[in-house]
């Protein structure tokens, strides 16, 4: 015989284990998140240098066949 179950009860968000990793990682996530941020304000780089006129990047020409 099966056993009955109650309909009410298994229908709640906290008794499902995988809505719970699911928050856990979205937790970790913004916790890393926040941290690589913190971080990299805490140990900025120094600004790049203005490029003049002659550092310019070539553009390649393509040649149409």
């Amino acid at each position: 015989m099966r056993k009955k179950v109650n309909q009410k009860s298994d229908q709640f968000w906290y008794r499902v284990p995988v809505l719970w990793l699911g928050g856990l990682c979205l937790i970790l996530v913004l916790v890393g998140c926040a941290y690589n941020v913190m971080t990299a304000m805490r140990y900025s780089d120094a600004g790049l240098q203005e490029t003049g006129p002659s550092d310019k990047f070539l553009i390649l020409q393509t040649v149409d066949e």
